[in-house]
């Protein structure tokens, strides 16, 4: 569904099945952009997601309890389809969003907004969201305020993906970090679907 989005298809699946995985530092970090966001355009809920081929993962939220969506029920595929900020001023308009169970059910979204996050050079790897139980607008100031914050936090996972990556006394990069991302990237992938070669001087 999502395959045709970026320029570098395996760029983007490799960079989302690093955030997917937890990494408190991180998500910490992201909570507070993502509590920042919420208070100061005066909205009751937010939240920072990635993508992948079947849902969507969140990674930090203020007031949204599910840590997980099918992308049947997402939201933010629309914002990560069009690669821009996407903004539903009333969902119960809208001919795709007005049939979602968050919509017609507990918490019933009303508005919604979602800002792509994305790699230094264009890949979409997540969203900024921001949600409301009523109809809401953006004025120009908030929207711009809006797109600023996730082009904060896309510099965040930008810096935090390489912070580690060389190593500060010979600037040659950091065995330790590689090892711990091809870990973290392996996980649950079996023997034959996955060949990793090291080469250590």
């Amino acid at each position: 569904m999502l395959t045709d989005l970026s320029r570098d298809e395996s760029k983007r699946l490799a960079a989302i099945d690093l955030l997917k995985n937890p990494d408190k530092g991180r998500d910490d970090a992201l909570k507070k952009y993502t509590h920042l966001i919420c208070q100061l355009l005066n909205m009751p809920m937010g939240f920072v997601s990635v993508l992948d081929e079947e849902k969507q993962y969140i990674k930090s939220a203020q007031n949204v309890a599910v840590t997980e969506i099918s992308l049947s029920e997402a939201f933010c595929v629309q914002t990560q389809e069009q690669s821009k900020t996407f903004i539903c001023h009333d969902t119960h308009q809208h001919p795709i969003f007005r049939d979602y169970h968050a919509v017609k059910e507990a918490p019933f979204i009303r508005f919604y907004a979602g800002c792509p996050l994305k790699t230094q050079d264009g890949v979409p790897i997540g969203t900024l969201c921001i949600l409301d139980t009523q109809p809401r607008e953006l004025s120009d100031e908030q929207l711009d305020l809006f797109e600023k914050i996730a082009g904060l936090i896309s510099d965040f996972l930008a810096s935090w993906h390489s912070v580690g990556y060389l190593d500060i006394v010979t600037l040659l990069p950091n065995r330790q970090r590689l090892l711990k991302d091809i870990e973290v990237s392996t996980e649950g992938a079996s023997g034959s679907s996955l060949l990793t070669v090291l080469i250590c001087h």
